[in-house]
């Protein structure tokens, strides 16, 4: 199917329901014929826009070793013609495709999109012509408690799969071990400290320094005490947060990260443990910032990614972990807001009421 995505009209609109909700029905996965057992691990891709950067992703995670027994998932929240393109060629391991039904591309003058109407206590106390609630911000949580709550609860493929998932962004970049990595750290962390709840593949600015070592470091600290990328968890952890659902969609924050760290206090079992890859298998690319070209800092950015995985590649495959604990230090958390209409919090709770038997 091929879109106008620049000017989308009210049949485009429709059109494009009809083929989400026909692709999160069937639930099919791509290439079947690759690797016929089960699948070892499920990685997770959350998709926008920046095809440059999904296509660099993709390159990355095709030299992955043991990628071919794996199978990815890619969450989409808008669709975009470049993007399918280079979803379609992923010839390297199985795949399946989910979109995210209630994005802001189908709702793009009502909510969840920006209607400019602001709800505070009750859907019938609400003010029009006004710009309190930003959509595009909004989404960011939505869609990540929707994913997560998708991939473990309503696809057949995951149903009686209990291992972890690594769930990435498209501008993101891995390096080949990242599967040795995590296989790696389950089986030794159970060992070295069984409570963790997290991996955590990639801190926010790696060093060389951090790979000079015959072993990988895990520092096991509380969520939210150093921002990580790609994080890496299973069913079990997923249900825990689950059960928090109420508190995570009532935090006045979109960032669904912080949500995260504000309801591990809630938790019966004590807050959520990360055991954080000090030398990163992850990397993030940066925005371009320049809108007249394109091109401007993607290229100089991914090239800049490419550079430091090729600088670290002899400390990679390491034959053991160590570790440091960090756990009675803080978390740290700056409430970034923008989670204040009561629409949010409903929908939010939607994901994962009974009521939501479908996609």
């Amino acid at each position: 199917m091929s879109l106008d995505t620049e000017n989308v009209d009210i049949d485009q609109i429709l059109r494009l329901k009809e083929l989400v909700s026909d692709v999160n029905t069937k639930q099919k996965i791509h290439h079947k014929h690759i690797y016929i057992a089960n699948v070892t691990l499920f990685i997770v891709i959350q998709v926008h826009d920046r095809a440059f950067y999904l296509e660099h992703l993709l390159q990355s995670l095709e030299r992955a070793k043991g990628v071919s027994k794996c199978m990815i998932i890619f969450s989409h929240d808008y669709f975009d013609n470049d993007t399918a393109a280079i979803v379609q060629n992923t010839y390297f391991t199985k795949y399946m495709q989910i979109f995210y039904p209630y994005n802001i591309q189908m709702h793009p003058n009502v909510f969840p999109g920006q209607d400019f109407k602001f709800c505070s206590k009750s859907m019938l106390n609400c003010e029009a012509n006004v710009k309190r609630r930003d959509a595009d911000k909004a989404q960011l949580k939505h869609r990540w408690w929707w994913t997560v709550s998708t991939v473990f609860d309503k696809l057949k493929a995951t149903r009686d799969y209990d291992g972890n998932f690594i769930f990435l962004e498209e501008d993101q970049y891995v390096t080949e071990d990242i599967i040795f990595i995590v296989k790696l750290a389950e089986k030794m962390l159970p060992q070295i400290f069984p409570n963790f709840d997290v991996i955590a593949l990639g801190p926010r600015r790696p060093k060389i320094r951090d790979y000079h070592s015959n072993d990988t470091r895990l520092d096991i600290e509380p969520w939210g005490f150093n921002e990580n990328i790609a994080v890496t968890f299973n069913r079990s952890f997923w249900n825990r947060i689950k059960k928090l659902g109420n508190y995570f969609c009532s935090f006045n924050d979109y960032s669904w990260s912080n949500s995260l760290t504000h309801i591990s206090k809630y938790a019966d079992e004590g807050k959520f443990l990360v055991a954080a890859v000090k030398s990163a298998r992850v990397f993030r690319f940066e925005i371009c910032q320049y809108s007249d070209d394109t091109y401007c800092h993607e290229v100089e950015k991914v090239i800049g990614v490419q550079k430091f995985v090729k600088k670290v590649k002899k400390y990679l495959y390491p034959p053991s972990v160590s570790y440091a604990v960090y756990d009675k230090v803080k978390p740290r958390i700056k409430i970034l807001g923008g989670w204040e209409d009561v629409r949010d919090y409903e929908l939010c709770m939607f994901y994962t009421s009974k009521i939501q038997t479908d996609l």
